[in-house]
């Protein structure tokens, strides 16, 4: 089970006042380029955690993004989030996240992100199984926000894309590239495509 972090209080800045923390997440390190069919779980995991985490401090929010979050499109079975924060409050997003378990890349990754855009990973015990989540804390107005999203919702709107995805990712891990920042080096290009014009946006209603 997961243990609830304790927030004493949110004051009207959106900032917290931190009391005594418990993990929620347990150390996690990076691990090797494979690829694993989509899990139908990975959605109720994040609901999870996020529920776990509830409320949040005003000044952030958690989205679910990436493969995990796309139903059939498989990957390396690492569940990405958004950590979404306002502005004037990266210190803050980075000292609650570490705080409830998060922890900063390793040595081992040779392209880790910098602390004023960083990335932090932990495992999740859901139900006993272990699931390892990498969070990216951005500015929730940053451009990047933008470019998650739109590969995420072309992906849910033109399944022969997520086809195409699947087939790309298999055919680098055959290649026997098992560092997954050389894997996601070797997708860019797929990604930049997927956002250009080739796939278009349908309209919505409001």
């Amino acid at each position: 089970m997961a243990v609830l972090p304790c927030l004493s209080s949110h004051c009207r800045s959106g900032t917290f006042v931190r009391s005594e923390m418990q993990p929620l997440l347990h150390p996690a390190s990076k691990p090797s380029a494979e690829y694993h069919e989509w899990d139908p779980r990975y959605p109720e995991v994040v609901r999870s955690l996020i529920s776990a985490l509830s409320p949040l401090p005003q000044f952030l929010t958690i989205e679910h993004i990436g493969s995990t979050s796309v139903p059939g499109c498989g990957g390396k079975r690492i569940i990405d989030l958004l950590a979404l924060y306002e502005d004037g409050f990266l210190d803050e997003a980075r000292t609650f996240l570490l705080a409830i378990g998060f922890g900063r890349q390793g040595p081992e990754f040779f392209r880790a992100w910098p602390e004023e855009r960083p990335m932090y990973l932990g495992m999740y015990h859901w139900f006993n199984e272990p699931f390892l989540i990498y969070i990216h804390v951005i500015h929730r107005a940053s451009d990047e926000v933008r470019r998650f999203r739109t590969f995420k919702e072309r992906l849910m709107q033109h399944p022969e894309l997520v086809t195409q995805y699947c087939a790309c990712k298999r055919q680098i891990v055959t290649e026997r590239v098992m560092d997954t920042d050389d894997y996601a080096v070797r997708k860019r290009s797929f990604i930049h495509k997927a956002l250009g014009h080739d796939y278009p946006l349908k309209e919505t209603k409001p």
